[in-house]
């Protein structure tokens, strides 16, 4: 349903975990003094720039019809507009 909200928990192995990946995203950001309140798709290039969200879901889309089968995932079910 369109603006469900999922809780995330810690899975094993840390490389596929979403909780995981979130908390180094957020390290990267620290460690080069991103804003505090930087969208975490965001990358810098002079400044701080937000990747825009229909390039992110077009990735997302890529990386789920590679590996989205073995999972249970469809392109349709993966968006990162808001």
């Amino acid at each position: 349903m369109w603006g469900e909200l999922i809780g995330l928990g810690k899975s094993v192995p840390p490389t596929w975990c979403l909780v995981h990946a979130i908390l180094r995203r957020i390290r990267h950001l620290q460690a080069y003094n991103a804003p505090l309140l930087i969208l975490l798709y965001s990358y810098f290039d002079t400044t701080w720039q937000p990747i825009a969200t229909h390039t992110l879901t077009s990735h997302l889309h890529t990386s789920v019809m590679a590996l989205g089968q073995t999972y249970g995932v469809h392109e349709s079910n993966i968006s990162a507009l808001q």
